[in-house]
């Protein structure tokens, strides 16, 4: 990968590197919105087939809520619905938030509202913290569905293990190698909550 910079010293110059396996998509939207599982799906396919990780962050705003800033809050909670039917796959979202809600123009000799955009539309705090709430109560229905495959998974093992009668298609009658078993991960997430715009990873 390579791009343009500037060195220490104040020149222009070309820097290379190897890049960075641990970096994910944003799904922002374009022509049409992309924040949709069908959309993670096709975008985390084309992850997996160059070899990359599959994971996304989802942006609520921009495209994705047609530049209405209120929408945000319908499309956060699609993705919290995703969240918590156990999609590992996302990995945070982003929220245009603001102290108040809406945006505001920088006109001289007009004094700016407290708290209010001067940039894109944003929702409130006051209507930020229920999205939130909303995006924790994902992960945490996510982790539980994960430790609940888990425990099915070892319930199953030690079963298998107590019985004593060889299932006719083990691989101790038909001579064949067992193949290794993988082992189930569960992925631990959070939500952060930074400044302005919130970008909250789960």
């Amino acid at each position: 990968h390579a791009f343009i910079g500037m060195t220490k010293m104040g020149q222009s110059a070309i820097f290379e590197t190897r890049g960075n396996h641990d970096c994910h998509v944003i799904l922002r939207g374009g022509k049409q919105t992309n924040y949709a599982a069908a959309d993670v799906d096709a975008t985390c396919a084309l992850l997996e087939k160059s070899g990359l990780r599959p994971q996304v962050m989802i942006d609520v705003s921009h495209a994705n809520s047609s530049k209405q800033h209120q929408r945000q809050i319908d499309v956060a909670a699609d993705v919290a619905a995703q969240v918590a039917a156990g999609d590992s796959r996302i990995t945070g979202v982003m929220i245009e938030s603001h102290l108040n809600e809406g945006r505001q123009d920088i006109v001289i000799g007009q004094p700016l509202k407290v708290g209010v955009s001067v940039t894109d539309a944003c929702i409130s705090m006051v209507q930020t913290v229920p999205v939130l709430q909303q995006l924790a109560a994902a992960v945490r229905a996510r982790r539980a569905l994960a430790a609940s495959n888990v425990s099915t998974l070892s319930a199953s093992s030690v079963q298998l293990a107590n019985s004593d009668k060889v299932p006719i298609s083990s691989p101790l009658i038909s001579g064949k190698s067992p193949k290794p078993r993988a082992k189930a991960q569960v992925r631990h997430s959070r939500i952060v909550t930074p400044q302005s715009t919130n970008c909250s990873t789960i």
